[in-house]
């Protein structure tokens, strides 16, 4: 097991060395670190008294605080019961030349339920190892800390922490609960380490008896991680090992549509105002059940969107949605994973989030306009996947919808906004550019949609070319896939 070692055996590394100095070495690396924006995570786990707090203290202490931020995770807030599991910790992420020290992390409950069931202890791993293996990806250094106690001293902290005039607030039934079941929560530990013990990010297990020399082995372990990290990046441009990612053909989903499909105006009335209110009820009984929703609208320049979300949305009380229009990322998103912006909007049970374009901007615009890397866009497919499968489940609803037009189409359609007054704000010089690429961004469109499209999140593709058709296909499926996830999640 992991832990069967000798506490008055384990050899410190780093006992004799004066604690100032590392904490200013640290503190040196910090300034590197921010310098060639690499993010770091550092995650302190541990048995309840194993002097967390402490070790953190000493960690921060000569560090520039505007780029170092301390998270402390325990039990969920109300707002964090309402989102999926990884939403808090996404919201807190380093940003490019950050450190953020977790105390305690994505494996709180992981750690702390004894009576966790297979399938879930998988799922929380599942979720785990993604979100890791997703930072590590983007060139974040995490570094895993298991701070370790015996039986015994748990106890006698415990004892000394009851009596002390400011510390016995720090004691609460987790600490009695966790001595009292001391050799059950050790042989967990032991499963929950090993299991998550993932290529990139291993775990350091440092035992804590001696806070003092705990505390010593964390700032040098920390010290080590980073300058070999930094020399990494400094020779290859990257702290991780890129690996090659093979890229076959899509098939031709886009050019294949039929973009004769169209209705008259008399049958879009009639179809529409049959569907409104059925859209309205299936809102409010979203909001009773506590259905969490995301609905994201991607397609070809001025091949409907907005008119889509407004006939969508005036089905809906408008306290129930929100629309959120994405444009390119500001310098503060640029600096951060680029998931994380959209983590931020990602609605509570009961509501519904419409995303204007969205997170697959990662495999489109920025994929050919060459904002991100090949590496990158391409790794982004599974990465998209992933987390729209925590997504789903944790319960939300997940409508993905690509509407078409073909090339003529947009052609006039350009021409038309280009001669009214009313519709000219829409065009842009970046639309005619785009238009000139316009087969790079269909092969881009075909590879998003076959490599995308799952079970629990398929693309709804729409051909566009008459507004009156695209518009009603969107209510209908709203309609129809809305009433089948309630039905389904029963």
């Amino acid at each position: 097991m992991l832990f069967e070692f000798d506490y008055d055996k384990y050899n410190y590394e780093y006992s004799e060395c004066d604690k100032s100095e590392l904490m200013k070495e640290f503190g040196l690396l910090q300034r590197k670190i921010k310098e060639l924006g690499i993010p770091v995570l550092i995650m302190l786990e541990g048995w309840e008294c194993s002097g967390k707090g402490y070790v953190i203290n000493d960690l921060v202490r000569e560090v520039n605080h505007k780029y170092t931020k301390v998270h402390v995770f325990s039990e969920m807030t109300e707002e964090e019961r309402e989102k999926p599991f990884l939403w808090r910790f996404w919201n807190c992420i380093p940003a490019k030349g950050e450190i953020a020290v977790f105390d305690r992390s994505f494996y709180y409950d992981l750690m702390d339920d004894l009576n966790l069931t297979k399938k879930k202890t998988a799922k929380y791993i599942e979720d785990i190892e993604s979100i890791e293996k997703q930072l590590r990806d983007d060139d974040t250094v995490i570094i895993k800390i298991f701070l370790n106690i015996s039986e015994q001293t748990q106890k006698n902290r415990i004892q000394e922490y009851e009596t002390h005039k400011y510390k016995k607030i720090l004691v609460n039934e987790r600490d009695y609960r966790q001595n009292r079941s001391y050799d059950e929560y050790l042989k967990h530990f032991n499963q929950v380490l090993k299991d998550t013990d993932f290529k990139g990010s291993r775990w350091n297990i440092i035992p804590s008896e001696s806070m003092k020399k705990a505390s010593l082995e964390v700032l040098g372990n920390c010290i080590d991680i980073l300058k070999k990290s930094i020399l990494k990046h400094l020779e290859f441009g990257s702290v991780v090992d890129k690996e090659e990612l093979l890229f076959p053909e899509s098939k031709k989903i886009i050019e294949e549509l039929d973009y004769d499909l169209s209705l008259s105006h008399k049958e879009y009335k009639k179809i529409k105002k049959d569907l409104e209110p059925k859209l309205n009820s299936l809102g409010y009984e979203f909001f009773v059940k506590k259905v969490p929703s995301i609905l994201i609208f991607e397609g070809v320049d001025a091949a409907g969107k907005g008119g889509a979300i407004k006939r969508l949305t005036k089905c809906f009380d408008p306290r129930g949605y929100e629309v959120v229009p994405i444009s390119a990322p500001s310098d503060v998103e640029n600096s951060y994973h680029y998931m994380w912006r959209f983590w931020k909007e990602i609605p509570p049970n009961g509501k519904m989030t419409i995303f204007d374009r969205s997170w697959y901007g990662r495999v489109l615009v920025e994929r050919i306009e060459g904002f991100a890397t090949e590496e990158q866009w391409k790794r982004a497919y599974n990465e998209i996947n992933e987390i729209e499968k925590h997504l789903r489940k944790s319960g939300v609803l997940i409508l993905k919808f690509f509407i078409a037009i073909d090339n003529d189409e947009q052609l006039r359609r350009f021409n038309d906004r280009m001669l009214n007054p009313d519709k000219n704000y829409k065009l842009t010089e970046e639309d005619w550019r785009n238009r000139e690429k316009w087969d790079s961004y269909l092969s881009a469109y075909d590879d998003m949609i076959e490599r995308t499209s799952t079970e629990y999140a398929p693309w709804i593709v729409i051909p566009g070319n008459d507004k009156y058709y695209a518009r009603i296909r969107v209510l209908e499926e709203v309609l129809k896939r809305g009433l089948k996830f309630i039905e389904d999640e029963r």
